[in-house]
């Protein structure tokens, strides 16, 4: 961006004949305010060039912290609103203080302009939630969008709205982003926020058709990825900072594997913030690739330090197959709303997840011929079956018999886990598990998922974490492997023979 003003009624008459160039208003006529409140031109980034270049009609917009999309996408609303007349566009955010503020950057625009072009195209009516021109084309914010059929709609941060308010997520999907129609445009963006919710599955889809070659409809999704490296302000000088071996070495994969070459400044300040937030929330928050976007899990999750280093040692992401040699258990939460099942091996000491089953609002029976057809299609053994200690209770529609009972009729005899006192003792157990886990890719997604974003719950009063988890999608995988940490008997591990380990020369582990 420039410090260059805004065009002067002296200068009106020559720059009249560009107005009609969308290319050059972009890029000269509006006027915004800085990081430090300075007014200064407008005028696109390289990143922002880019998206122009790239621009679908469904746009996802993954990215790092303040790259600068919001204030963009605020210029290009007005820059369709007076230069299309009856453009109905509508911005949504997490909070109305939020929405509010994009509307302020459009009015200070508007407001920045020659008096000449706003006599041209007057606003006639404005508060702090609406803006409407006098042809016809109107803006408005709010926590969803419900009203005229828009022709441009941005949902911003909608990552944390979709893991944290997922019926306002909900709400604003379908009465906002659905409401668009084919012609019209739609820019989703926000920064990670978890690996759950409704951003990061539009992500992961919008991901699958582009590796998949398949052409785009109107109303497919392309997401383009924008990550810290592309904000020239992300950068310190470098002799203050020293870089650490660690760092050095992800900064030379960086530029190997992915293209990304950083100059000394650039890897001064991540190292910065590397040291300043941690290893946890560094890739959230400042992706540097699109496979770091939801690497890591949102603060107050339990089990975030455990998945973080499960999958950077590659123990999550991977292929873990099923071994004939050895049986497997299953792990189980039955409620109401959902039931999961996690299938596991073990070594007695290393835990492999090889499958996960999850359906919502099935009944018993039901899950207990998943267990069956598992057996048929992949070979399953099986040892035990842990279940919740609700098996001992008796069956809605026949007082005679126990859940259990039922179950074993049909092949699963279960054995019933205790109920803990204290939440945090399964909780706990858990983490003990997952430090020595493998999950197969495959099979598990639906289920790491949501052990990544089990989370406790946010106390608005007190503004403190609560010690009890939030009950979601996360809480159903993530109560059933806490039937398993709590329930597991594993079998002794029993040694070689020295003889044996210098016969066979070296032993092999699930690890390789």
């Amino acid at each position: 961006m420039s410090d260059t003003p805004s065009p002067t009624d002296q200068e009106w008459n020559t720059t009249r004949a560009q107005l009609g160039d969308r290319e050059w208003r972009l890029d000269n006529l509006y006027t915004i305010r800085d990081e430090e409140g300075q007014a200064i031109r407008f005028v696109r980034r390289d990143a922002q060039r880019q998206f122009d270049r790239e621009m679908w009609y469904r746009n996802l917009i993954p990215k790092a912290r303040k790259i600068g999309f919001s204030t963009y996408i605020a210029i290009f609303f007005l820059d369709e609103c007076l230069f299309r007349g009856g453009t109905v566009s509508g911005i949504v955010d997490r909070t109305l203080d939020d929405a509010e503020s994009k509307l302020q950057i459009i009015r200070f625009a508007y407001d920045s302009m020659v008096p000449t072009l706003r006599d041209h195209r007057r606003m006639v009516r404005s508060n702090d939630r609406y803006l409407e021109f006098d042809n016809g084309s109107t803006v408005s914010v709010g926590l969803t969008y419900r009203g005229e059929t828009p022709r441009l709609v941005h949902a911003s941060e909608f990552g944390k709205v979709s893991v944290d308010s997922p019926e306002q997520a909900k709400e604003i999907y379908n009465g906002a982003i659905l409401a668009v129609p084919q012609n019209g445009f739609v820019f989703v963006e926000s920064t990670a926020h978890g690996t759950g919710g409704k951003f990061c599955e539009m992500v992961r889809e919008a991901e699958t058709t582009r590796l998949a070659g398949r052409p785009l409809t109107h109303l497919d999704f392309r997401s383009h990825f924008y990550g810290w490296h592309r904000k020239p302000e992300y950068r310190v000088p470098n002799h203050l900072v020293v870089v650490t071996t660690e760092m050095r070495e992800y900064f030379e994969e960086l530029r190997v594997k992915h293209g990304v070459s950083l100059d000394a400044d650039q890897m001064a300040w991540y190292q910065k913030q590397y040291t300043s937030i941690g290893p946890d929330d560094i890739r959230s928050e400042f992706p540097s690739t699109s496979g770091e976007l939801f690497y890591s899990s949102m603060e107050g999750a339990y089990w975030r330090r455990e998945l973080t280093k499960a999958r950077s040692e590659g123990r999550v992401g991977g292929l873990v197959p099923h071994d004939p040699t050895r049986r497997v258990n299953t792990f189980w939460d039955i409620g109401e709303d959902c039931t999961s099942i996690w299938f596991h091996q073990t070594d007695g000491l290393r835990h492999r997840f090889i499958d996960y089953f999850e359906e919502e609002g099935g009944s018993l029976q039901s899950a207990c011929g998943i267990v069956d057809r598992k057996r048929v299609e992949r070979g399953f053994v099986y040892e035990k079956h842990y279940g919740p200690h609700d098996l001992e209770h008796r069956v809605w529609s026949d007082q005679s018999r126990l859940r259990k009972a039922v179950a074993a009729e049909l092949g699963v005899n279960f054995t019933v886990v205790p109920r803990v006192a204290d939440k945090s003792d399964s909780i706990e157990a858990a983490r003990r598990m997952l430090a020595l886990s493998w999950f197969d890719a495959q099979h598990c997604a639906r289920g790491v998922e949501g052990l990544e974003n089990y989370r406790k719950r946010w106390n608005e009063r007190l503004g403190t974490f609560m010690p009890d988890p939030i009950h979601d999608f996360a809480s159903h995988p993530s109560d059933a492997i806490q039937q398993g940490a709590m329930g597991l008997q594993p079998e002794k591990v029993e040694k070689p023979h020295r003889h044996s380990l210098e016969k066979q020369g070296r032993t092999t582990s699930w690890a390789e």
